[in-house]
């Protein structure tokens, strides 16, 4: 059955500012596509970023949201996984599955990848129509709510700190912006703070998410509105520096910070997005230091699957 009619999103809109709720026709699904009826979708930091154009659209309007949850009410023909009915998450952008990142199992790295909220519309919505191949099923026990946040915000957590980070036992891990990646960062890193002597230390400006962090499970915090980041942790470290560090802030001021924690031979890990240039020093000092900068954008099918 046709989900034909209206129906309403939030639009933003390239050269306008502010967001608009319109009504406009439900779209219909493609041979290879679903209708996926939208039940919860997160509000993501890059979202903020679009709505104060420090991220471009690449259309005239288009409707934000990428950590989309919700229930499949129309199928194509071609669409043979999935039914009408089930409960699904969505990838953050669709992957062309042809080129040689996706079929390298990179999905994350795809050469010609539409994000929804940017490129293709979102989330923002009651409807949304997807390909199959960036659908997964949501467990029947988690809440919408959750499996949005495992759509985006949990996932590229976990794939930064297993697929990019590679992070071990006993290593000191700085993670730079606690708000909702950098929560879910600490959330996934405090069973190997229990279980493999990880110690977790979190920078924020804000009290009130450090006090969350430390909740959470982080060893040490750091106020980077009353504290001297470096001077902190030459202090945890004894000096030497900390392992990895996992930037979910996306300025160039977070990067070089994070970059200057870094002991000799310490991995930083990028995941915060922005349009700033980050500035690593002079190159014989970068390979003096043997210091990792390992972006980390998205995440696989096979992170999403772990």
């Amino acid at each position: 059955m046709s989900t034909t009619g209206n129906m309403k999103g939030i639009f933003l809109y390239k050269e306008r500012e502010g967001l608009f709720l319109e009504e406009v026709p439900t779209p219909q699904p493609q041979n290879d596509e679903v209708l996926v009826q939208l039940k919860a979708c997160g509000v993501c930091g890059t979202d903020v970023h679009l709505t104060e154009k420090h991220i471009p659209i690449s259309l005239s309007k288009v409707i934000p949201g990428h950590e989309m949850a919700g229930v499949i009410k129309e199928k194509g023909s071609e669409v043979h996984s999935f039914s009408v009915g089930d409960r699904v998450l969505i990838f953050p952008q669709i992957f062309c599955g042809k080129c040689y990142a996706c079929k390298a199992g990179s999905e994350e790295l795809c050469v010609k990848p539409k994000i929804f909220g940017m490129d293709v519309n979102g989330g923002f919505a009651e409807y949304v129509c997807v390909p199959e191949r960036v659908l997964l099923k949501a467990p029947a026990r988690l809440p919408f709510t959750e499996a949005a946040l495992f759509a985006e915000s949990i996932g590229v957590a976990y794939h930064a700190i297993f697929a990019r980070g590679k992070i071990q036992g006993n290593e000191k891990v700085l993670v730079v912006g606690a708000g909702g990646l950098g929560t879910n960062a600490i959330k996934l890193l405090k069973p190997l703070v229990d279980s493999s002597g990880v110690q977790i230390i979190a920078m924020d400006a804000s009290s009130l998410a450090l006090e969350r962090a430390k909740k959470l499970g982080a060893n040490w915090t750091i106020d980077v509105q009353k504290q001297d980041p470096q001077q902190i942790i030459q202090e945890i470290t004894q000096g030497e520096g900390v392992d990895v560090a996992l930037e979910f802030v996306g300025k160039a001021a977070t990067v070089k910070t994070a970059y200057r924690s870094l002991k000799k031979g310490g991995r930083l890990v990028l995941v915060g997005v922005g349009s700033e240039k980050a500035d690593f020093g002079s190159i014989i000092a970068m390979a003096a230091n043997g210091k990792s900068v390992i972006p980390s954008f998205g995440y696989s099918r096979q992170s999403a699957q772990d």
